[in-house]
């Protein structure tokens, strides 16, 4: 792991073995466990923000790859379909809150339209 934060980029070795230690950390935390609970170093106090702008759930979120699929769907949406879709997209482009409730006859066109909201 260590050597993939190498390749990627032109690190000091502290930093480097930092990330792989949060790495591991979040990885851990995910399974509800600690870098802690391991006999393994402990991650120098001065570097524990390192590269971590978002929460762990946030950063799993982001690193999801969404198939090409999923955003030619758009085109496929009915009428009524493409204006709740835009109407929950506006939501989240001006960074506001809301509750959605998706109402629609079971089976695909219900799922697909909950994957692509």
């Amino acid at each position: 792991m260590s050597e993939d934060f190498k390749r990627k980029t032109t690190i000091s070795v502290e930093l480097r073995v930092s990330k792989t230690l949060q790495s591991l950390n979040l990885f851990l935390e995910s399974m509800g466990k600690s870098i802690s609970l391991y006999d393994l170093p402990t991650r120098p106090t001065n570097m524990d923000n390192v590269d971590c702008e978002f929460p762990r759930e946030i950063q799993d979120e982001m690193s999801i790859q969404i198939p090409p699929e999923d955003y030619e769907a758009e085109l496929k949406l009915n009428l009524e379909q493409h204006k709740a879709f835009s109407m929950i997209i506006d939501v989240i482009q001006k960074g506001k809150s809301g509750i959605f409730f998706i109402d629609g006859p079971g089976g695909q066109e219900k799922h697909s339209c909950i994957v692509l909201c």
